[in-house]
């Protein structure tokens, strides 16, 4: 069965939970709000599978249904009274869907590139829009929902950040779908404070990295600016490298005396020249704006204030580099891996960073508003006045524990071998490993 919607774990306390579920097929319909559709949320992360890939509950609520029960929404619908107390979408944006009207409006974005209907560039084009379109959580349809339970033993199973897909479905309404816009107070038994919500692993504490960032810094700064006609040339021959099949290679990344060195392998042609700005620098003002520039080498560099505006970033190795004051707003990020950076001012407003790393990067003041942060980790992060719809963070966002005059006394351990997964992003020590494998996949 096909999966109608996605859903993350935004907060819970003991007796709620709320949760994001965004549209992920067109033929999902409008937005249930009963309490057999929110059983049914809650219910497909209360079963998994043992290591001899049985299914099973994996706590309490999951052991009140068997795994015919668990799939028939009827069934579930019929119970759900006896496990919910409430649900309420308190905000729905982009509703109704109407897949008509969301054709056409791909038609106007195909045909503006320079594309005529019926031209063998059509359908291509046509399919890359499409693709663009449910990427985008500034168009798809997502409603938040508060759920209330009688019981805490039906969300103890639930844990921020987590994400799932579903197929459940509503055999009998109601439905929302009109776009809402209401606040719901945080309840004092949060497991997250408001500013936490969406920041996966913001809570782990900053750990040291070891790397020697004034010294980057002055590597970078050292030559000359990429900019003008030298940087659209660089970036034409990073279109040919991609355009060659060397996309979603492998990564890997390394500290040698303190400075980032990454390693790309890829099995395309040895066609154009891949990106690498190690310890190089783009003139600040310099425009990148809907370029590609995936998978690119941009480790050690400064793009202080460039304008990457929509540009695809996909894959790049970004780590321990200055992109303060930088524009990424509707740009694709997916798994780029900015780890140890200073983005400092940035804006990532619509921004696609699904399964990006932020460990242990600045990002004092940045706006991450309608930005799609699913699977994306942010252990160690500094998150001082942080902006994400409508919310923004403290300052100082965490005071962080005194440290020790033991724990002060950096050591440089030797290198090491460490593979590190970018398709499943998961917890891991807020010091990073050196050095490390990466794989780059969708």
């Amino acid at each position: 069965m096909s999966s109608l919607w996605d859903v993350e774990i935004l907060n819970r306390g003991a007796k709620w939970v709320d949760l994001v579920v965004t549209l992920h097929h067109p033929d999902a319909g409008p937005f249930p709000e009963s309490p057999g559709f929110a059983l049914q949320l809650l219910l497909v992360p209360a079963y998994g599978y043992d290591e001899s890939y049985n299914l099973q509950a994996k706590g309490p609520l999951g052991a009140e249904f068997s795994e015919t029960e668990f799939y028939d929404a009827e069934t579930v619908e019929e119970r759900a009274d006896k496990y919910i107390s409430s649900v309420r979408i308190y905000k729905a944006v982009n509703v109704p869907f109407v897949e008509k009207t969301v054709h056409a409006g791909i038609d106007k974005r195909v045909l503006a590139r320079g594309i005529k209907k019926k031209s063998a560039a059509w359908q291509p084009a046509w399919d890359d829009e499409w693709r663009a379109y449910w990427a985008d959580p500034t168009r798809v349809p997502s409603a938040r929902y508060r759920i209330e339970v009688k019981d805490p033993r039906w969300v103890e199973h639930l844990s921020p950040g987590s994400i799932f897909d579903t197929a459940s479905w509503c055999p009998s309404g109601p439905w929302v779908n009109q776009n809402r816009d209401e606040s719901l107070p945080t309840p004092a038994d949060a497991i997250l404070s408001p500013w936490l919500v969406g920041f996966q692993l913001a809570e782990v504490p900053r750990g040291e990295r070891m790397m020697d960032a004034q010294m980057i810094e002055n590597l970078a700064s050292a030559g000359p600016a990429l900019a003008g006609a030298e940087l659209e040339a660089a970036l034409a021959a990073h279109k040919q490298f991609l355009e060659a099949g060397n996309r979603e290679g492998n990564w890997q990344l390394l500290s040698v005396s303190g400075l980032p060195l990454c390693i790309y392998q890829a099995d395309g042609e040895k066609l154009g020249e891949q990106l690498v700005l190690r310890m190089k620098q783009i003139a600040e003002g310099e425009s990148v704006r809907g370029k590609d520039v995936g998978f690119a080498d941009l480790s050690g560099c400064i793009c202080r204030g460039v304008d990457f505006r929509e540009a695809k970033l996909d894959g790049c190795a970004a780590v321990d580099s200055y992109f303060d004051r930088s524009h990424f707003d509707g740009a694709s990020l997916r798994l780029t891996d900015f780890s140890g950076s200073s983005l400092k001012g940035c804006s990532f407003v619509g921004a696609d960073l699904r399964g990006s790393d932020f460990e242990h990067t600045d990002l004092t003041g940045a706006d991450f508003t309608d930005a799609n942060l699913t699977g994306a980790r942010f252990p160690g992060a500094v998150l001082d006045g942080v902006r994400r719809n409508g919310v923004i963070a403290p300052t100082p966002a965490r005071i962080e524990p005194a440290k020790s005059k033991k724990s002060a006394t950096k050591t440089t351990p030797k290198a090491k071998s460490s593979a590190k997964s970018s398709a499943k992003p998961k917890a891991k020590s807020p010091a990073k490993p050196t050095p490390k494998s990466k794989r780059n996949g969708k």
